[in-house]
């Protein structure tokens, strides 16, 4: 068997195993020899860059995510500001403080 650690940023983030090399004529296991042990290195580094890349994505897309969440409560926040901010909705309130002190009054 061979195991070759896919490596990003100095951590392990996967592993890449080869099992069970075979003699071409006979199909008998046997070793990995060199070239396929480098020709592997190579491709776990590749490997290891993508599934890197990938990783990246994925937070990237849950940060836009989050982003949205924001933006969307920002804008909500804006909007509630621009109604309570005028003068038709502060008339509403003086009237509904009115008819609150009016039922306050009319209570035994």
């Amino acid at each position: 068997m061979l195991a070759i650690p896919l490596e990003s940023d100095r951590s392990v983030i996967g592993v890449l195993q080869l099992m069970n090399a075979q003699d071409a004529q006979t199909g008998e296991v046997i070793a990995f020899d060199q070239h396929i042990s480098e020709l592997s290195a190579s491709l776990a580094l590749m490997a290891a860059a993508s599934v890197a890349a990938s990783i990246r994505e994925n937070q990237l897309l849950q940060q836009i995510a989050e982003l949205r969440i924001v933006i969307n409560e920002e804008k909500a926040n804006q909007q509630v500001a621009e109604l309570t901010d005028t003068e038709y909705f502060r008339a509403l309130q003086g009237k509904a403080g009115d008819l609150r002190a009016r039922s306050h009054k009319n209570r035994p």
